[in-house]
């Protein structure tokens, strides 16, 4: 019943997305339809990719385990760099606590 749900919603979307283009298309071959309404429909077409995304991580507690475990912010936790960067003066090391300073 998951997959069933999962891929109405995929494909509510594009329907969502994708058609005011094909609308826009066929109106074209009647009147002549202005280029920023062109370029409007066409973003909202190519939106459609974005919303994937934010789909599968609103459905799937999987992917976002796994999206969180290999974010660069879960990383970021044993990088001196990236303790420079949030101004911190200690970080956790694998094997020993080391004060680390930035240059």
């Amino acid at each position: 019943m998951k997959s069933i749900k999962f891929f109405l919603t995929v494909f509510g979307v594009f329907l969502a997305c994708g058609t005011p283009t094909v609308v826009v298309i066929g109106l074209d071959y009647y009147a002549d339809v202005p280029d920023q309404l062109y370029r409007f429909m066409n973003l909202i077409t190519m939106s459609n990719s974005g919303m994937n995304f934010l789909i599968y991580a609103a459905m799937n507690k999987q992917f976002r385990q796994a999206f969180l475990r290999n974010s660069v912010l879960a990383r970021c936790r044993y990088s001196p760099a990236c303790c420079c960067l949030r101004g911190c003066d200690e970080a956790e090391d694998e094997k020993e606590q080391t004060i680390r300073t930035c240059a």
